[in-house]
């Protein structure tokens, strides 16, 4: 079998549509952890300092390259974080199956902590991972017009391909398609629409204060989150109802190329 049929892609939950109301929700989105459990705690701790009512998406690449492994589990777990599926968790769950051998040495340093934890540790992260989305759908309902068109976020790991012509479908479930994509997008065939935010590119990334000013002007549609907290940089949480954020300055470089 090839790993491109395997459930880890064909069953996989491809999205998970919710309905806010943005004057009443907060949904707080964080970029790239990559096993900085320490940032990533702190700024769940400002999140719900802020607003108590928070709902926290994290947009994947929880694992690999940080100092930690288990402990970012358990600050999903401790603050009922949603996770997207990012690039190092789909290859830690194609290697653990065996559909996929590991050439990665920060990935091998997490297969190897997951070797050593006992199996309700084991079974806990696998949960986890298996149950992460491919991408999740926001719909913000103002309550005030039926007639008018929802404004939708879409949330993933990366950009997603192809998405300045998205069509978004229950038919999609390729993981890469949500975890891959390395290319620059071209803001300006962005659908005027709709609204994304990813992380994955680091090396794209512009300050946050930056996208949200050019948000507001309608010069931007997607948000970029991941700030390289892993590299030293910030680990970065954004407000999609109220276009706030949070930003975490990385305890120190945790990982050079």
């Amino acid at each position: 079998m090839k790993f491109s049929q395997h459930p880890i892609y064909t069953k996989r939950f491809c999205r998970n549509k919710q309905i806010v109301e943005p004057v009443k929700d907060n949904i707080w989105l964080i970029g790239d952890v990559h096993g900085c459990a320490d940032e990533f705690e702190d700024i769940c701790k400002r999140i719900y300092q802020r607003t108590p009512n928070a709902k926290i998406i994290q947009l994947g690449d929880l694992i690999d390259r940080g100092p930690h492994f288990l402990e970012v589990f358990n600050v999903v777990d401790t603050y009922d974080v949603e996770v997207c599926i990012g690039n190092h968790e789909l290859n830690f769950l194609l290697e653990h199956y065996g559909f996929k051998k590991c050439n990665s040495k920060p990935r091998q340093a997490s297969h190897d902590i997951f070797s050593t934890l006992n199996q309700d540790d084991q079974e806990r992260v696998l949960k986890i991972l298996n149950q992460s989305k491919n991408y999740i759908q926001i719909l913000f309902d103002e309550g005030d017009d039926s007639f008018m068109p929802m404004e939708c976020w879409f949330l993933s790991h990366s950009p997603i391909k192809q998405f300045e012509q998205i069509v978004v479908d229950e038919t999609i479930t390729n993981g890469w398609t949500y975890c891959a994509r390395n290319q620059p997008y071209d803001e300006s065939l962005l659908h005027s629409d709709d609204h994304f935010a990813h992380g994955h590119q680091h090396w794209n990334y512009t300050d946050i204060e930056e996208q949200i000013e050019e948000f507001k002007l309608a010069k931007r549609n997607a948000i970029n989150i991941d700030g390289g907290c892993v590299y030293g940089g910030e680990l970065i949480a954004y407000n999609i109802c109220k276009n706030d954020f949070i930003k975490v300055k990385s305890k120190t470089t945790h990982f050079k190329y």
